[in-house]
């Protein structure tokens, strides 16, 4: 089976017990689409990152970034 990166759980605004979302990225086209909404878009041209198997490689890069989670807590504009 390959690898589906980022996939994962993270803590949401509000920070209560059910705070959380699942944010999984099936395919390349999500992986892009996520990049534009959390403002990485560097990331895009990005050859560690280009697949879901390279994205698993450097995994640290993506928690690094703390991106996902930067997503799940700051966006005013999405509940």
């Amino acid at each position: 089976m390959e690898p589906l990166e980022p996939s994962g759980l993270f803590a949401c605004k509000g920070g209560g017990p059910n705070d959380y979302c699942f944010i999984h990225a099936r395919s390349n086209e999500m992986w892009v689409a996520l990049l534009k909404i959390i403002g990485w878009e560097e990331a895009i041209d990005d050859p560690h990152l280009a697949s879901a198997e390279r994205r698993a490689e450097h995994r640290g890069e993506i928690d690094e970034r703390n991106a996902l989670h930067e997503l799940a807590t700051r966006r005013p504009d999405h509940p």
